[in-house]
């Protein structure tokens, strides 16, 4: 059977949410990108079943009209969460290569590329709710405190409802705290994690994890709230969604795990509030 005809979650189960949930966490991933539209088609976007969210290039790092409205399509169908995935403005490598940028032109780049993606989306009856950023500007977050700072403020002072997708750890924290915007602490699935908490990124580490010990990583964070690092060293970590990207191996079967794990994903902003008790005794 193919996994276009394979059993579907009910679409209604992201909108409406079970009292009885056991952890209330977003599942997030890629669409739109040119690298993954290959693997969407042939699935028939059967991923987007189990996530809350999904993260959509805004044109300049990479995202083809036809492409990303096709995505849009199916995120809208599924009833995912949109994002606004901003890179450094580099379409030949797609966002993967560094770029140095002072703080006024990746504050103007950022404001170019939310502005095209909700002119796209206001005509579906879409807006996006978070940011997350993409590749070589991910990296940088995690590296540089002053483009952290950037993206926060560039985000918040555009929109400030929406929230800011960033890897978990000490930085989001103090981004969170000293620009006032809302954030959501991410676990990046099936990566490894170095001693000081930081997702070893890369295309040679993207399919590194197997399946199985994406699951493992994802029970460690569910029932411990830890993480192992590449050392064994045992680390701390708070989480409002996980991350998978399409580029995982099996990553559609995982998903389907992972979804069955948290118990149901649950909308992003949801998940990024849970923690103020605006929600309380849902993640209990």
């Amino acid at each position: 059977m193919s996994l276009a005809t394979s059993s579907r979650v009910d679409t209604t189960q992201k909108v409406i949410m079970n009292p009885r949930l056991k952890h209330v966490i977003d599942l997030n991933t890629d669409v739109g990108q040119s690298r993954d539209v290959a693997f969407f088609r042939q699935t028939d976007y059967a991923l987007l079943k189990y996530v809350s969210s999904v993260n959509v290039p805004c044109f300049v790092h990479d995202g083809a009209p036809k492409q990303v409205l096709e995505a849009l399509h199916h995120a809208k169908l599924n009833h995912c969460v949109i994002g606004a995935h901003v890179g450094f403005p580099d379409p030949t490598q797609q966002g993967y290569s560094v770029q140095q940028l002072d703080d006024d032109e990746l504050k103007t780049w950022l404001l170019i590329q939310l502005g095209a993606l909700q002119a796209v989306l206001k005509p579906l009856h879409l807006d996006f709710e978070h940011i997350r950023p993409h590749g070589a500007l991910y990296n940088a977050f995690l590296d540089n405190p002053t483009v952290a700072m950037t993206v926060a403020k560039t985000l918040f002072d555009y929109n400030h409802w929406a929230i800011l997708v960033g890897p978990a750890g000490p930085l989001l924290k103090r981004v969170e705290e000293e620009i006032g915007i809302r954030t959501a602490p991410e676990v990046y699935l099936g990566r490894h994690y170095t001693e000081q908490g930081v997702p070893v990124m890369g295309e040679a580490t993207a399919k590194s994890l197997h399946s199985n010990l994406v699951l493992e990583q994802l029970k460690q964070v569910l029932n411990d709230g830890t993480l192992t690092a590449t050392n064994g060293q045992t680390l701390p970590v708070e989480a409002k969604t996980f991350h998978l990207s399409p580029q995982l191996d099996g990553v559609v079967s995982t998903a389907e795990h992972v979804y069955q794990l948290i118990g149901q994903p649950v909308a992003l902003p949801v998940a990024a509030v849970t923690s103020t008790g605006w929600s309380h005794g849902l993640d209990q």
